[in-house]
């Protein structure tokens, strides 16, 4: 729960760590090797296994440069595009099991597993409090 209505956006990360080290915040959301590469654990002990964010490391170009592709082109941009997403899928959840590893050994970090399916659960049918949103969630929960 954040205490200060001020740092309801996101903090810089500097001044996370004195946040927390001080109570201004009582948590933080990051993945596991930058909670050690900026010392969180020695101020936030827990860390909640969601699965909810990876790092993709997104390809972004502006529709001109796109449209200047030949069809093979734009294919093998898309193919290149999906080898580097894979990539990095597979690479981040090594970085993620050695970091929690790290964690547990080097800060006595507790990893919490939730039980997600209860989040499933009680989310059923927000969408329908949001409706500009129900094209969106029902996409996302689509996927398998």
């Amino acid at each position: 729960m954040i205490k200060c209505p001020s740092l309801i956006a996101t903090p810089f990360i500097g001044e996370l760590f004195s946040a927390l080290r001080t109570g201004v915040v009582d948590a933080q959301e990051n993945p596991v090797y930058r909670n050690i590469a900026s010392g969180f654990y020695d101020v936030t002990p827990y860390n909640i296994q969601t699965h909810h964010a990876f790092d993709l490391n997104d390809v972004h170009i502006t529709e001109s440069f796109w449209q200047s592709l030949s069809p093979e082109m734009q294919q093998l941009f898309k193919d290149a595009a999906k080898e580097a997403r894979d990539w990095t899928l597979i690479e981040s959840e090594k970085k993620m099991a050695t970091g929690i590893q790290e964690a547990k050994d080097k800060f006595d970090a507790k990893m919490v597993k939730p039980d997600v399916a209860a989040f499933q659960r009680a989310a059923q049918g927000l969408e329908d409090d949001y409706p500009y949103l129900k094209d969106m969630v029902q996409k996302i929960r689509a996927l398998k």
